[in-house]
């Protein structure tokens, strides 16, 4: 199964937890595994620290209650 999911976008992380909770029960294990670079990263300063930083903190804090 795959299901696209923008890390930095809260909405997106609730309902991946969701579908792969209907899908296999519970959840074991949760990498963090995502990361971007610009070439020229002024520019897309804000995105960077979306997806890289902002992200993962959605993701852990999600990975740790029980009713996502």
């Amino acid at each position: 199964m795959v299901w696209i999911c923008h890390c930095f976008v809260l909405f997106f992380l609730l309902d991946s937890f969701r579908k792969t909770k209907e899908a296999f029960g519970q959840i074991n294990i949760v990498c963090n595994n995502a990361g971007i670079r610009d070439e020229n990263e002024l520019d897309a300063w804000e995105k960077i620290v979306d997806v890289n930083l902002v992200g993962m903190k959605y993701l852990m804090i999600m990975s740790c209650l029980k009713d996502c």
